[in-house]
């Protein structure tokens, strides 16, 4: 492999680990009914993720449904510099695992249309361009006192689908000038 093939891919790779880490501060919330800690018992996370391989951009949809209640809040956000649509689907975990912390969630069951990235995730399989996000996941299912991951196949996924290609299209509209 040439050293400019792999210069330019540590550079992507840096790229990605760097935005993968920042703080996600545009995160767009669909508030369809109030979730309340102490009325949960298990909430069900539905992850999607859609990707743009010509701008290395990926819109990240996340819904949290309640099992006790029926209760759902759904979540949306861009994602800039993302190599894979493998990569586009961790972060989309990651960011629903940052919103069930801050939701204060203790049981969650995660669904993702990954069966390579839920695999890796249960399993801890090595893939390595997913290596610091799913040290990430990692980290963050300790904080919950149960947790699963789970694939769901995407035509059962579709609220969470719709999410992540309506935040791409609001996130591309604004390149299209």
């Amino acid at each position: 492999m040439p050293t400019r093939d792999i210069i330019t891919r540590a550079i992507s790779s840096a790229k990605e680990w760097a935005i993968g880490n920042e703080c996600k501060s545009k995160i767009k919330e669909s508030m369809v009914t109030s979730i309340s800690s102490a009325e949960i018992q298990e909430v069900t996370c539905h992850t999607y993720a859609a990707w743009r391989e010509d701008l290395k951009l990926a819109g990240l949809g996340w819904m949290l449904c309640s099992q006790l209640t029926g209760t759902l809040r759904s979540f949306s956000t861009c994602a800039t510099f993302v190599s894979s649509p493998l990569v586009a689907k961790g972060l989309a975990i990651r960011a629903t695992l940052h919103q069930a912390v801050q939701e204060g969630l203790r049981s969650l069951s995660v669904k993702s249309d990954s069966f390579q990235l839920v695999r890796a995730i249960n399993f801890g399989s090595k893939i390595t361009k997913l290596h610091g996000i799913l040290h990430d996941i990692s980290l963050l299912s300790l904080r919950f006192e149960s947790i699963c991951f789970s694939f769901i196949p995407r035509i059962k996924n579709t609220i969470a689908d719709s999410l992540a290609k309506d935040a791409l299209f609001d996130h591309d509209c604004l390149y299209q000038v």
